[in-house]
């Protein structure tokens, strides 16, 4: 039973039944078994089962807390039998949480949790997060039974947000807390942009210098990113026409700039430049160790670093106590599930996976390092999927016959549509052969 002190006296059906045949008289008693100060009120008039009597709680001198109550059935000739019943009596609660994170004036990661003071008594707890400070436009409404929630899509970039929360117990609604108020950070790269048309030199060049800023969801530089690495290409002209080299370009405060860019050989014609930025996101994985069979899981939060669809990914990690042991590296197989609900499987030997790896087989029997990619997953399965949430990846020693087999430094790179921009049509008239423009970073 689990009351509300302010509810007053409290009720329990006690049923006696008959097993294999039993008929002799039973007598009811009722004992408090803790430091509870309550009364207790039992039939205890002998009777032949079935029956049932009412065990009356009176709460009134009790205080809040958790109680065990033993019901004894004695008959003459057959001794005693027991059941314990559990009795917890809340009282209301008076104070509201407080907030433990979001606990900064900075903004915090689109992927960012709440957490607040647990309150003694509480048997759950109602967290709002709205839009407003008047909560008219409540986004998420949860019930939780721990003092944390985290939301299961990324919060909206650079956006300010409201939350306030309360604990509920069998004497209902606590007390509210005040309002907290949280704002998001610009979140990943999203896009990238020309910060003006590539602009023709009236040489058979392109005017000095070619910008091209990375962007943030709401489309704002992001003057804060010093190491995105942006690639040029020349996407459309002449067939015979070519830059000499793809050029790429680290970002500084949000911007990559190209210098002194030409054409390779002297043709005329319309020309097209694509910038381009790989969005591939590389997870770091806690180092584990799998005995015959055991499975290790891991969750890695993905979307944070640039927002782009998931093609495939690439494993990388390092092995030891294989050397020795029937044990391969390719034992182990990797189960991939995907934010969305989508699941795939790499390697193993016992149980069967969507791909093998690629260090598959007798090759993979020493302790060491291994890499495998796996590209196109994803696309060649039914498609490109989200990047944003947590990914689940479940770890296996698939091999009855193997040892156990620890692994470190383990990586999974999601493998992301590229982010790119192509600029418009540039027409260029008598072109002119450019040099020294491949300068390496």
């Amino acid at each position: 039973i689990r009351a509300c002190l302010d509810d007053g006296p409290l009720s329990a059906e006690t049923t006696v039944r008959s097993v294999l045949g039993f008929e002799q008289a039973v007598s009811l008693s009722a004992l408090a078994l803790d430091d509870f100060g309550g009364a207790l009120a039992l039939d205890g008039a002998a009777e032949a089962p079935a029956f049932s009597r009412t065990l009356a709680i009176e709460t009134d001198a009790a205080e809040a807390g958790d109680y065990r109550i033993l019901i004894e059935g004695a008959a003459v000739d057959a001794g005693t039998i027991t059941s314990t019943l559990d009795v917890q009596l809340d009282a209301p609660l008076a104070i509201a949480p407080a907030a433990v994170s979001p606990s900064s004036e900075e903004p915090v990661s689109i992927a960012a949790g709440f957490a607040w003071t647990a309150l003694e008594g509480a048997e759950r707890y109602r967290i709002e997060l709205a839009a407003d400070p008047d909560f008219n436009d409540v986004l998420e409404h949860q019930v939780v039974t721990e003092p944390s929630w985290q939301p299961p899509q990324w919060l909206a970039p650079d956006r300010l947000y409201f939350w306030r929360v309360r604990g509920e117990n069998a004497c209902g609604e606590g007390t509210v807390s005040e309002t907290f108020t949280v704002r998001t950070d610009a979140g990943p790269v999203s896009a990238l942009a020309f910060v003006a048309p590539p602009d023709p030199d009236g040489e058979g060049g392109f005017a000095a210098p070619v910008q091209v800023e990375i962007l943030d969801a709401g489309g704002e530089r992001m003057t804060g990113d010093d190491e995105s690495l942006v690639e040029l290409i020349l996407e459309r002209g002449p067939a015979e026409a070519s830059l000499t080299g793809t050029l790429v370009r680290r970002a500084s405060a949000g911007v990559a700039t190209f210098d002194d860019l030409g054409i390779s050989s002297a043709f005329d014609g319309d020309f097209e430049l694509r910038a381009r930025f790989d969005a591939s996101e590389t997870l770091a994985v806690e180092d584990f160790s799998l005995g015959t069979l055991q499975t290790a899981s891991r969750q890695s939060a993905a979307g944070l670093a640039t927002a782009s669809p998931v093609t495939g990914l690439a494993f990388s990690g390092t092995v030891s106590g294989i050397s020795t042991s029937p044990s391969f590296a390719s034992d182990l197989r990797l189960a991939i599930s995907a934010p969305d609900g989508t699941s795939t499987s790499l390697g193993g030997f016992e149980t069967a996976s969507d791909r093998p790896w690629a260090f598959d087989g007798e090759d993979s029997g020493s302790d060491g390092a291994y890499r495998s990619e796996h590209p196109t997953l994803f696309s060649d399965a039914g498609g490109a999927v989200g990047d944003e949430g947590f990914w689940q990846f479940d770890f296996r020693n698939d091999f009855s016959g193997g040892e156990l087999m620890s692994w470190s430094a383990v990586e999974i790179t999601l493998v992301k549509q590229p982010i790119d921009v192509l600029s418009g049509t540039i027409p260029i008239r008598g072109s002119r052969i450019f040099q020294d423009r491949f300068e390496a970073d």
